[in-house]
């Protein structure tokens, strides 16, 4: 066996053991010298050092060997940026340029060989030194069954040692399993099999028809010593609409009072600690650390990540809902779904924390999904996105003085109730209600005054005469300003429109909703805009007044009573003054 060269006089220098021990060493720099001198060194870092400094997919070279003025400097970095579960940045390099550390594909990260077999004693101590050491576990025992799953009648769970199916309403430690469906038929609890499930050693009768997706998690859940398993195709009565409701209406409590979360695909929001399957490699994840198969184990691993628009950074941290709902959003959107009526269901309903700011959702190619609504995200097919990144903090002056909408929304029955209403729902998300924005609403303001009443806010309690019978989801209903502006020049190709105004000058800007199958492009005819908000930015737009000097827009189309959202813009506030006929109009928009 070759014995390897010794480390050179520069790499002797770096206490690589303490570094990966002690935090004071994170982020400090040990210089290597020039590329040309790790280049012609034999010492086995600097050689790893070399071949990193050159694209390995085509050889590209990052730096030039030869130049003198450029040195390199090793660190062992206490933020990284992690784009795919399992790879952890190599190391990074500064060598007079911008961080070339962007990406982070398997080709620039360190993977060393994993083992042959999963070990569930290791990532049962993850799980151990999380719980003795963080508080991400969430412990359902200190509150009431209706409080922590309000409207759920049971929990349902695998018990993996009865090998059946129970019904509780007492705290249990249980493991929620997430995984892609896929157009495969999947063995699924009906009305008919529900008792039948119940019964011990049930499970083994329907082996043959179980995915391997929860045989592998039956096993994991017994492996760590935890006596049962939520799975939503075997906890829910599929055929059962009321059951799935009530289910789907608590499924951010049934993931977040989870003991762990494992997972096959990235829908790892909800649950507060993780354990990830990809790629034939593990990796757990809570709030504060991260561990890894391929990665050494550390006393008490920290997590710190650089902030990104990636949601596997974002959402393991408390940046708040307002922050949180949108990276899920932006996320969960680009899924093909099989099933389109999976939308509500995977994250049913629309966001109620900080209304004003999720209606503003935008995309580019957007396609209608029938049967859900339009002011939803759930009632696009397509990526959604919703601007600007905004904390909870700068959310809530926001809401507070630059909105001024009372939201409605009226069920299927004909029921008319607040959006926003903590005190009325015993489930309302306690983050949500931090945001004081909705209690204390600003009235509409105008750069110049207008003879038009705008203090009616509540529509009235009977339900809106409509030439149509109301959906089958919540409409909104609410009053706000709209004005009346004509298409100018169009880009049929993202699909925009500038806006123009009675004097004939551009007003502001709009991004079109499910273009192929509108013909709102060909019309000269001025349309409907209502105004949502003064706004505070916008990717597509250019504020060449200022931020606050315009108001964002929903551009709609009725239809038997009930209009629909068909676009999204900006407006400069003195495009008021220049409306089209009948001029502008405070009104009572019933939205669906």
């Amino acid at each position: 066996m070759t014995t390897p060269n010794p480390l050179c006089a520069h790499c002797l220098e770096i206490p690589s053991e303490k570094c990966y021990n002690d935090e004071k060493c994170f982020d400090t720099h040990f210089s290597l010298g020039s590329p040309s001198r790790i280049h012609s060194s034999d010492c086995p870092l600097c050689c790893f050092v070399s071949k990193a400094l050159i694209r390995s997919k085509n050889g590209d070279v990052l730096y030039r060997f030869e130049d003198e003025d450029t040195s390199v400097t090793l660190t062992w970095a206490s933020t990284f940026r992690i784009q795919v579960p399992g790879l952890r940045p190599a190391f990074t390099v500064l060598a007079g340029a911008p961080w070339v550390g962007r990406g982070f594909l398997a080709s620039s990260c360190l993977l060393p060989k994993l083992p042959p077999e999963l070990d569930v004693g290791r990532e049962l101590r993850w799980v151990d030194s999380c719980t003795a050491k963080h508080d991400c576990l969430l412990q359902p025992d200190s509150e009431p069954f209706s409080r922590v799953f309000p409207g759920l009648e049971v929990l349902r769970l695998i018990d993996v040692v009865q090998g059946c199916l129970v019904e509780t309403r007492e705290p249990a430690e249980y493991i929620v399993l997430s995984y892609v469906w896929g157009s495969i038929a999947n063995f699924r609890l009906t009305k008919a099999n529900r008792l039948n499930l119940m019964l011990p050693g049930a499970l083994q009768k329907v082996d043959h028809l179980l995915p391997k997706t929860i045989h592998d998690a039956i096993t994991l859940v017994r492996g760590l010593g935890i006596r049962y398993l939520w799975v939503d195709s075997i906890c829910l009565v599929q055929n059962d609409p009321e059951d799935l409701k009530r289910g789907v209406q608590v499924m951010d409590q049934i993931f977040e009072y989870s003991w762990l979360a494992s997972f096959r695909f990235q829908e790892h929001f909800l649950s507060r600690r993780k354990l990830y399957f990809f790629e034939d490699e593990v990796t757990f994840r809570c709030r504060h650390c991260e561990c890894l198969e391929s990665c050494r184990d550390v006393a008490d691993p920290k997590l710190r990540m650089l902030h990104t628009s990636r949601l596997w950074d974002s959402t393991n941290h408390d940046f708040g809902p307002v922050f949180e709902y949108r990276a899920v959003l932006e996320h969960y959107t680009q899924r093909t779904l099989t099933n389109q009526s999976d939308a509500l269901r995977a994250m049913a309903g629309h966001a109620t924390g900080a209304f004003d700011y999720f209606i503003m959702l935008f995309g580019s190619n957007l396609r209608r999904r029938q049967g859900l609504p339009s002011y939803s995200w759930a009632g696009w097919i397509g990526r959604v996105g919703i601007v600007p990144n905004v904390s909870g903090h700068i959310a809530n002056h926001w809401l507070r003085d630059q909105t001024w909408i009372i939201w409605y929304t009226r069920t299927p029955s004909g029921v008319l109730s607040l959006v926003w209403d903590p005190e009325a729902n015993p489930s309302f998300n306690t983050l949500d209600k931090k945001l004081e924005g909705y209690r204390r609403r600003s009235q509409f303001r105008c750069p110049q005054p207008l003879a038009i009443d705008t203090t009616r806010t509540v529509p009235a309690e009977e339900a809106p005469s409509l030439n149509r019978p109301l959906p089958s989801y919540p409409i909104l209903q609410f009053y706000t300003m709209v004005v009346y502006l004509r298409f100018g020049d169009r880009d049929v190709f993202k699909p925009q429109a500038d806006l123009i105004g009675r004097d004939g000058a551009v007003n502001g800007r709009v991004i079109l909703d499910g273009f192929e199958g509108t013909t709102f492009f060909e019309s000269n005819d001025p349309f409907e805009l209502v105004l949502l908000s003064e706004a505070d930015g916008w990717p597509e737009v250019y504020f060449p007044r200022g931020y606050w000097n315009y108001y964002k827009v929903m551009l709609i189309e009725w239809e038997g009573g009930r209009a629909e959202r068909r676009g999204i813009g900006v407006i400069e506030k003195e495009a008021i003054h220049h409306s089209f006929q009948p001029g502008p109009q405070w009104k009572e928009i019933v939205l669906g």
